[in-house]
């Protein structure tokens, strides 16, 4: 048998393998790989180009053109209607719509509770209204004008206090600090006036003052405990129980001059929104399973009530505010098991939502727009013409543009 292994064969074999080699490189070894989403927005917000936390993914408009090259371009009126984009890399812990400016606080150790605002004309960059440091925020109620708001948070010993803010400007925001009686708190329709309840001896008394707190009138006693306010209409506040899988809510309405508390809605685990004007109430409960059931919208004039096609939990919705027939809410796309609403607001379970838009005159679904994120604080501009919400998963702050600036064309 002749020798395999001579010096021959082992040039010949080993040119062979070299040729392969040079093949393989050539082909597969200088092939460009394509940009993450991140490289592609490099350099649009601030700290673009950072690892992008789970959960968040940028819807492109179908032109092929990505959001920087608009924005750059043709400057925030090119940015096709219904495109959702996220706004900046930094979590929020508040958000707010008045006019054309969106406001919010961020939480992050170089700008710890200090506020920022974008407006629509320059919507990708921001302006900081305010460096006041707040830790620790649990909740922050706004005015309708966006100026002035009351901040719950917690202090290094674990108790909730709450302090009123009025912002002027860029100059320093003036504040009232609240008796730690004081439980919830809701601004007037205008802005000049707020509705607090007040917890001393056993009794949670409804009262109301002027923001700066010289007038104060009592509206009502009141024995039912955890109420949540609101103040819908300029004669109107709400009060609404405690929200539940286990116990029955209720939705009430009680005159600014006081009289009789008269109900709205009821159901278990109740969940309820209202419209700008104040007439209508969107609303969510649960079944004896702790199910969500199709959500609501019960208007106070007729009495008459309208069933959405979808379950959600009311506050991913927001009613327009220049066409207050228009809805729109953050609808999962599956509802894992769970005691709802309890189980979504512990954290222990959370959603995948599409942004639902409804014509509530005509029954009409507009369109809907998937999503990566878990809905929260929806808010939307004056003239509707972008709709704004924070991600519950990872506190980030999106957009979504709903009017197609070449038309002047709304949801309609």
């Amino acid at each position: 048998m002749n020798n395999l292994f001579t010096r021959r064969n082992i040039i010949i074999v080993g040119v062979i393998i070299l040729v392969l080699l040079i093949t393989a490189i050539l082909l597969f070894g200088f092939k460009e790989v394509p940009k993450s989403p991140v490289e592609v927005f490099k350099g649009i917000f601030p700290g673009g180009g950072q690892e992008q936390p789970s959960g968040t993914t940028q819807q492109l408009p179908t032109s092929g053109e990505t959001i920087e090259e608009i924005l750059k371009t043709q400057g925030p009126r090119g940015v096709p209607q219904w495109t959702l984009f996220q706004l900046g890399q930094d979590p929020t812990a508040s958000l707010v719509a008045f006019g054309t400016t969106t406001q919010y606080h961020k939480i992050t150790a170089k700008n710890l509770g200090h506020l920022f605002s974008r407006a629509k004309d320059t919507i990708d960059q921001e302006t900081r209204i305010s460096n006041l440091l707040i830790q620790q925020i649990a909740k922050i109620t706004w005015s309708p004008k966006g100026n002035k708001s009351v901040i719950a948070y917690y202090d290094d010993e674990q108790n909730l206090k709450r302090f009123f803010v009025e912002y002027r400007g860029t100059t320093t925001p003036r504040t009232h600090f609240l008796d730690n009686s004081i439980v919830d708190t809701a601004f007037s329709p205008n802005g000049t006036q707020m509705a607090y309840i007040n917890n001393i001896n056993g009794s949670s008394d409804i009262f109301i003052t002027d923001v700066n707190f010289k007038k104060t009138q009592k509206v009502t006693t009141n024995v039912i405990p955890n109420f949540e306010i609101s103040w819908p209409a300029q004669n109107i506040i709400a009060l609404k129980t405690k929200s539940s899988y286990a116990a029955e809510g209720f939705l009430y309405t009680l005159n600014t001059s006081g009289g009789l508390l008269k109900k709205i809605v009821q159901g278990l685990g109740l969940d309820a929104i209202w419209s700008t004007d104040g007439k209508q109430v969107l609303y969510s409960t649960v079944n004896t399973v702790k199910r969500p059931q199709p959500t609501k919208i019960y208007e106070l004039a007729s009495g008459k009530t309208l069933e959405l096609p979808f379950a959600t939990i009311a506050e991913k919705c927001v009613f327009g505010k220049k066409n207050q027939k228009i809805i729109y809410c953050g609808v999962p796309r599956s509802i894992p098991s769970g005691a709802y609403p309890d189980a979504w607001w512990q954290g222990k379970v959370s959603f995948t939502d599409n942004i639902t838009i409804i014509n509530t005159s005509t029954g009409q679904q507009i369109i809907v727009i998937p999503t990566n994120s878990d809905i929260i604080n929806p808010v939307i501009f004056d003239d509707d013409s972008y709709l704004f919400f924070r991600d519950k998963t990872t506190n980030m702050l999106w957009a979504l543009k709903l009017v197609d600036d070449s038309t002047g064309t709304l949801p309609q």
